[in-house]
């Protein structure tokens, strides 16, 4: 079976084709985030270990603007410092073991 496009079922399909590739192109891009998938919310600071945001910039994370994104962005690695600095390990098992005994 052979299909001959002529005349308007041509103009047809090019309308199709131009607006399925405009739709695509208008598509939000993804938004960018920091996250690292290991969201556990430190209980002192507040902050997640993972990417350094607090619970309320995780969840209005894709509300914010770009600029507001920038600005959290910017704040991270020192909250990361932070929160390596500020943790000290306090023995595990093997402190329990020796104040046990």
């Amino acid at each position: 079976m052979v299909c001959v496009l002529r005349g308007r079922a041509i103009r047809r399909l090019c309308l199709v084709l131009i607006s399925s590739i405009a739709m695509n192109e208008s598509v939000t891009p993804a938004i960018q985030s920091p996250c690292i998938k290991l969201c556990v919310l430190e209980p002192d600071s507040g902050y997640c270990i993972g990417c350094g945001r607090t619970g309320d910039e995780i969840a209005s994370w894709i509300s914010l603007s770009p600029q507001e994104r920038e600005a959290v962005v910017s704040q991270l690695g020192q909250r990361l410092d932070n929160l390596t600095r500020s943790k000290r390990r306090k023995g595990g098992r093997r402190n329990r073991l020796a104040s046990a005994s």
